[in-house]
């Protein structure tokens, strides 16, 4: 299989790119947490970590290209680029923002909003443009019509759906455990944070939720794709464990 490849031979209608595979480590290589999902004709940003506003500008999305920005918990390398995104949204002479976004976010996501603005004011990063806030609520919600399932890592929230034929999963930071091996199983491509996961502990999450292909983000430390895959297999994996990169791709 290739870094950048069809999840199914039908004509994608979706695509998956990573647009932040790190952490907290300041690594020119690797931008902090968020995957871009295209979907049904909408851009939605799941989390929005350093380095994320630029990676749009990089591929080619405007402003109002975005419609929707999911984030998972409020910690800084999921949240903090934010702040410029929204300075460019309302102030920029090149790419101002015209039309509505809206920001889902943990319960209290107005609050945080709220307190994000503050300093600044609605006129430095809402200007001339609507932003809806909305709560992310365990279960099926509907964007723009098109369904998404949350599960509460107990952390933070991740996202799956059915596309074309194929199961995708985006999850955010979490431990080992029931709920994320649950929210993983049987997937086509589960993308999950592999930083807060030993070496061990990715493989028991391979042989246990058997998806078909786990991509490791997140990263704190840099994984070795063959040694995962090795150990799991020995284990009775049969699927595929990737390492994650900045602007990887996913066909769907």
């Amino acid at each position: 299989m290739t870094d950048n490849e069809k999840i199914s031979e039908i004509v994608p209608m979706s695509k998956i790119t990573i647009l932040g595979s790190g952490s907290t480590n300041l690594n020119p290589a690797r931008n902090a947490s968020s995957v871009l999902i295209r979907r049904g004709g909408n851009n939605i940003v799941f989390d929005f970590g350093r380095g994320t506003a630029i990676q749009l500008a990089k591929i080619g999305l405007l402003q109002d290209d975005v419609q929707h920005v999911i984030l998972s918990h409020y910690h800084p390398d999921h949240v903090t680029d934010l702040l410029p995104y929204l300075h460019a949204a309302s102030q920029s002479q090149i790419d101002k923002r015209t039309k509505s976004i809206t920001i889902y976010g943990q319960p209290s996501v107005s609050e945080f909003m709220t307190a994000l603005k503050q300093p600044y004011g609605d006129n430095s990063l809402s200007k001339d443009f609507q932003t809806t806030l909305l709560d992310i609520n365990t279960g099926t919600m509907a964007i723009n019509g098109k369904d998404f399932f949350f599960t509460d890592l107990h952390h933070s929230y991740g996202l799956s759906f059915e596309e074309n034929g194929a199961t995708i999963a985006v999850m955010a930071d979490s431990k080992l455990h029931d709920d994320l091996v649950d929210a993983l199983e049987n997937v086509d491509l589960g993308i999950f944070d592999g930083g807060h996961l030993s070496d061990e502990e990715i493989v028991e999450l391979a042989v246990r939720c058997k998806a078909k292909r786990l991509v490791c983000s997140h990263q704190y430390r840099e994984l070795d794709g063959s040694s995962l895959n090795s150990a799991a297999r020995s284990k009775g994996y049969n699927g595929e464990i990737s390492v994650a990169f900045d602007l990887m791709e996913f066909e769907i």
